[in-house]
């Protein structure tokens, strides 16, 4: 596994994700290979284009063909699809221009969901108000993170803390729960 460091928080954790990826079984049924395609064509999507010259991967728009495959064959696809993520892998680590002291510039990269909901995130932490607990609301709503967002709105809520807390530690803790679980969300580009 490789360390990425490129200055962007996006195309870092797209990387390690797709990295993670290689080392699994090749081995699965056709619904967990439609996932898998999906969660390729996601991460591949998000990453800018100076780090996706470095991927040739097969053609991951398979629909429901996968389910007429047979388990040698679809073990073949995804080995494959692995083969060429492993290369565009290490061809990227190699890419001294992708490293963060060469200020590689990934502007053409779309915006994540995990980078909106981290956006409304910050705006409520500075000025907790009930506005940007509304922008916040927004911003999980096309994620699955309404949980870690109703703890904060209740901490928020709240007139008195739990036994042993104090309010703006309960705030505190949501925030962070939030913040982190935001993070599975920049494969996903965001709405438009």
């Amino acid at each position: 596994m490789h360390y990425w460091d490129t200055g962007d928080r996006v195309t870092d954790k797209n990387l390690a994700s797709l990295e993670r990826w290689t080392l699994d079984d090749v081995h699965m049924n056709s619904d967990q290979a439609s996932n898998f395609a999906s969660a390729m064509i996601d991460m591949t999507e998000m990453l800018p284009r100076l780090v996706k010259r470095h991927f040739s991967l097969p053609h991951l728009f398979i629909g429901d063909l996968n389910s007429r495959w047979t388990d040698e064959q679809r073990s073949a696809w995804i080995s494959g699809v692995c083969q060429a993520i492993s290369s565009g892998i290490e061809k990227a680590a190699s890419d001294e221009a992708l490293k963060r002291e060469n200020s590689p510039d990934f502007r053409d990269r779309p915006k994540s969901r995990g980078e909106v909901v981290l956006e409304a995130l910050e705006k409520f932490s500075k000025s907790r108000s009930r506005s940007d607990l509304g922008s916040l609301s927004i911003a999980v709503s096309s994620t699955n993170l309404q949980s870690e967002y109703r703890d904060i709105e209740k901490a928020y809520e709240r007139k008195r803390p739990a036994p042993n807390t104090t309010l703006e530690g309960e705030i505190f803790r949501a925030i962070s729960a939030l913040e982190f679980h935001a993070e599975r969300w920049f494969s996903m580009k965001a709405p438009i």
